[in-house]
């Protein structure tokens, strides 16, 4: 399936930002491939824009700015209770001893804030709940709910191949699709409504738990009413 030229221009604008997985996610959803084939396409195409864009890429290619961290602002963010997030560390748990296989393994995380405000204080937030990552540096971009459960539904039943993968059975992919995913899905709502939430897709995984090798991702879910933040990760590795 081709994209449109809209669509191109789509992944072009997170290309042009630095931003590789959101422009993988983005081909993944119009396209529906695989994510080794959608990978393939973007660092094709990052070729040929930094060819066709040199000078912005040396700008994009600078040293980083510091990172400025409000250290008032980050006393005034506590956890969310264990009580309330263990249902979906719970599922998380039980998700990666599922689909864990051949030279494959899964982390999965999750991470609640109680705000102060209705405001989310990205960099804060990310630094409390991951003290090494760099938020400062990513591009953090809205998106829809339904990008965002495809996204996490597809990684989770990424099939990989004969050398790598999860050791999936009938029986075990009726348990993803019909006992951890919807239990998933449930224990998130309740630990944040999602569905009313303000989502946001994080794309570096520097400092966040586990390393990707065939998939990452990582979503900041904001609550404004409630003052609440959520932070979900998931990676894969051989």
């Amino acid at each position: 399936m081709a994209l449109t030229e809209q669509q191109m221009d789509e992944v072009d604008a997170m290309l042009l930002t630095g931003n590789l997985i959101a422009a993988i996610t983005i081909v993944r959803g119009h396209t529906g491939w695989e994510l080794g084939r959608a990978k393939d396409f973007v660092e094709a195409r990052l070729v040929h824009l930094r060819q066709a864009h040199a000078e912005h890429f040396r700008r994009l290619d600078a040293p980083p700015p510091r990172l400025f961290v409000d250290s008032t602002l980050m006393g005034q963010l506590h956890g969310v209770g264990h009580a309330n997030v263990r249902p979906v560390s719970e599922v998380l748990r039980r998700l990666e001893q599922l689909v864990a296989g051949y030279n494959y393994s899964v982390t999965l995380d999750v991470k609640a804030l109680d705000l102060p405000g209705e405001e989310l204080p990205l960099i804060e937030v990310m630094r409390t709940c991951y003290p090494e990552s760099r938020p400062h540096l990513s591009k953090v971009r809205r998106v829809s709910l339904e990008e965002l459960k495809t996204d996490v539904d597809a990684c989770l039943r990424y099939e990989g191949d004969e050398s790598s993968g999860p050791r999936f059975t009938a029986a075990r992919r009726e348990k993803l699709e019909r006992e951890l995913l919807p239990a998933f899905w449930r224990a998130l709502a309740e630990l944040i409504p999602y569905e009313e939430a303000e989502l946001h897709d994080y794309p570096d995984e520097t400092g966040l738990p586990g390393y990707s090798v065939y998939w990452f991702f990582a979503y900041v879910l904001h609550d404004r009413m409630r003052r609440r933040c959520v932070v979900i990760t998931g990676s894969s590795s051989d």
